[in-house]
């Protein structure tokens, strides 16, 4: 054998060996593309995240499946694994799985997988979905009217949709709160929202504001204030810590309520002062130094025997400024609280 025909064996087999050193340095299945071809019905099918996304505090998402005792969530960062987790089934509601991961992202690609433990076994992955991470400095407010996206916004419980080029919708979850949560930490601010609940008329619809949008059992998120009302004309406002709730202003009737039509939330928030609005009516104010700021958000509850419900959102807005505020005991309409109501459903 002559030299040259040694060399170039030689270099053959060095290219070999980059090669495979380069493949065994991607997450598995990475490297070899999609598995869509060996998909079957134990195969979880990834809701979100997927696409470009303005959120760091990632909510992933997925569907239930049946049998499954546990599931197994993978993130990487290019070669890099991020979240190597293992969640039981109690994360499933309704055929919806969610867990959420517990640090913030850097802006970055990211891809991720999921699959579940079936009588004891482990079943295949689901495909790799790819996502990336793009979120700025939150603005000094917001203003979203729904009509092409749903930008700044985190799903936390539920399945919402765009819908009619207009509006931000959810039918809910049976017997849990279905929340979202936009970007950003605030304090002093105006925020309000126009919406409409269809189906059960007592169950409550709400805003959130100053929270951490990490769920308790019932959905609520662990600290918030929330603004609640429903179709029967009763408003409330709740203080939640961690599944304690404090009403600290158990459900009133109001006329101000529009029952079983649009109406418009409004909160101004002003240190320990805080200001609650329905279509332009005070209908309460009290002070409360619990919470200085955190997100703001909206939820429903939904029934665990109710149908056809949907929470339909026209806009919601948010001014880091409050101008106009009335003194703190001036009410515009003051009724006695109606007793024997519960945090998510108005007696």
């Amino acid at each position: 054998m002559s030299a040259s025909t040694r060399l170039i064996r030689l270099l053959f087999a060095a290219l070999i060996i980059v090669l495979l050193t380069a493949a065994s340095s991607l997450p598995t299945d990475a490297a070899s593309g999609p598995e869509s071809t060996r998909l079957a019905a134990n195969v979880p099918t990834q809701v979100f995240p997927a696409g470009t996304i303005p959120i760091k505090r990632v909510i992933y998402i997925w569907t239930e499946v049946a049998g499954a005792t546990q599931y197994q969530l993978q993130v990487y960062q290019d070669t890099t694994r991020v979240l190597n987790h293992s969640v039981g089934s109690a994360v499933c509601v309704s055929g919806t799985c969610s867990f959420r991961h517990e640090i913030d992202l850097g802006n970055a690609k990211y891809n991720w997988r999921v699959r579940a433990t079936v009588g004891g076994t482990l079943q295949a992955f689901s495909p790799w979905v790819y996502f990336t991470v793009s979120a700025s400095t939150p603005p000094t407010g917001f203003y979203s009217p729904f009509t092409a996206d749903a930008l700044g916004w985190a799903v936390h419980k539920g399945l919402w949709y765009l819908e009619n080029s207009n509006y931000f919708t959810t039918a809910g979850v049976a017997d849990r709160v279905s929340s979202i949560s936009h970007t950003g930490d605030f304090s002093t601010f105006t925020y309000e929202a126009r919406m409409k609940r269809d189906g059960c008329a007592g169950n409550a619809n709400v805003l959130s504001i100053r929270g951490n949008p990490t769920l308790d059992a019932a959905g609520w998120w662990n600290t918030e204030y929330t603004f609640d009302y429903n179709n029967n004309g009763l408003f409330s406002v709740w203080r939640d810590y961690y599944g304690t709730y404090t009403a600290l202003r158990d459900w009133t009737y109001t006329s101000a309520i529009n029952q079983g039509g649009w109406n418009t939330l409004k909160v101004k928030a002003s240190g320990p002062n805080l200001y609650f609005y329905i279509n332009d009516t005070l209908v309460w104010s009290g002070t409360d130094t619990a919470y200085a700021s955190g997100k703001v958000g909206i939820a429903m509850y939904r029934g665990p025997s109710c149908a056809n419900d949907k929470l339909w959102l026209d806009y919601a807005k948010l001014d880091t400024s409050v101008a106009d505020l009335p003194a703190a005991d001036m009410l515009i309409e003051m009724n006695e609280p109606t007793p024997g109501g519960t945090r998510n459903t108005a007696p």
